[in-house]
């Protein structure tokens, strides 16, 4: 099932169509024009690329596959390119894949991921490059790794994150990147960010509303939704918001149709777009 909601009005999310398939920890990706989702749990692990307009409310279309079977990986995308990589398969893979968006077949090879986890990983974007860190075995010591859209190879480091975690939400806009809750030893609130074109460590931002895990992100050039997560007590359907430019703790922005974790989450506004 999926749901949409309007990135600059608070409210809860409406249900719209299908996936091809019942995945949990799916990732997505997408444009302005097409969303794109790939991998995922079925109850095995998936390669399955599906899509729709990013506009339509309507279910997924056949895509292609990907070159690796993956679930907990993470998703990333500039104006022409998505990008597939890391998560567990049915062990721990660093292998990164790539699709042109407005095409349809396979994903082909891009490179590796360098030095951080590469499961329960989660990643933010420009319209030129991606960064993505933590991440498992050993919450990827929070290192975090950064490659081109429009060069292949494989990520090279980054930063440190605030605080070492996996299983985190990833957004932001064109110019700077957050890294959203997780898990270290516990649950986290943590919110820390990140000016993606100049390497560096992330800074702390604020924090959400609830110590959560197993969420994902999704934004316009101003705001970033924080969506499905993992509490203490359960799964929950709270949505949290922030705004990007300014640090400060997340906000209450709405309800889910359901207690999700770890949905595949794009937008046509987020901060890849506008690139390559």
């Amino acid at each position: 099932q999926t749901r949409h909601v309007n990135i600059m009005s608070q409210g809860d999310a409406i249900m719209g169509g299908d996936l091809l398939s019942a995945a949990t920890r799916v990732e997505a990706c997408g444009n302005a024009v097409r969303s794109v989702w790939g991998g995922g749990y079925t109850p095995s692990h998936s390669n399955v690329i599906q899509y729709r307009s990013a506009a339509s409310d309507g279910n997924t279309v056949d895509f292609g596959n990907l070159v690796t079977s993956r679930s907990s990986h993470f998703s990333a995308s500039s104006s022409t390119r998505g990008v597939f990589g890391g998560g567990y398969s049915p062990g721990h893979i660093n292998s990164i894949n790539y699709i042109e968006i407005m095409t349809t077949g396979d994903a082909l090879d891009f490179g590796d991921i360098d030095l951080s986890g590469p499961s329960q990983i989660n990643a933010t974007q420009s319209p030129t490059r991606a960064v993505l860190g933590g991440g498992t075995p050993g919450n990827g010591d929070g290192i975090m790794t950064t490659f081109n859209f429009s060069s292949k190879g494989d990520s090279v480091f980054f930063g440190n994150l605030s605080q070492a975690r996996r299983d985190y939400g990833g957004g932001g806009n064109s110019t700077r990147g957050v890294f959203c809750g997780g898990a270290d030893a516990g649950f986290s609130n943590t919110i820390d960010f990140i000016t993606i074109a100049s390497d560096g460590n992330a800074t702390f931002f604020g924090d959400l509303t609830q110590q959560k895990r197993s969420t994902n992100c999704c934004d316009s050039q101003t705001r970033t939704i924080i969506v499905g997560s993992s509490v203490s007590s359960g799964r929950t359907n709270v949505i949290d918001f922030l705004n990007i430019s300014s640090a400060g703790n997340a906000q209450d922005f709405g309800d889910d149709i359901g207690n999700f974790v770890n949905p595949g989450t794009t937008s046509d506004s987020h901060g890849g777009l506008g690139g390559f």
